[in-house]
């Protein structure tokens, strides 16, 4: 996964959103969790163009940014 990539995350069950990768980070001290990444989120349980957080084992990659 990497920045532009066009994700799917789960919200709630059998219930999920999609979002553009905006940035890439790892922390030391949660490396056990592993990488985090920031996504605009496109549609959301809020409204529209939303930026948030998830880990990124959680995301699934519909389409990779060339």
């Amino acid at each position: 996964m990497k920045v532009g990539d066009l994700v799917r995350g789960a919200y709630d069950k059998n219930k999920y959103r999609t979002g553009i990768v905006l940035r890439m980070a790892e922390a030391k001290e949660y490396e056990e969790w592993g990488a985090c990444a920031e996504i605009l989120w496109s549609t959301t349980p809020m409204g529209l163009g939303q930026r948030g957080v998830a880990w990124v084992r959680e995301l699934e990659v519909l389409n990779e940014a060339r």
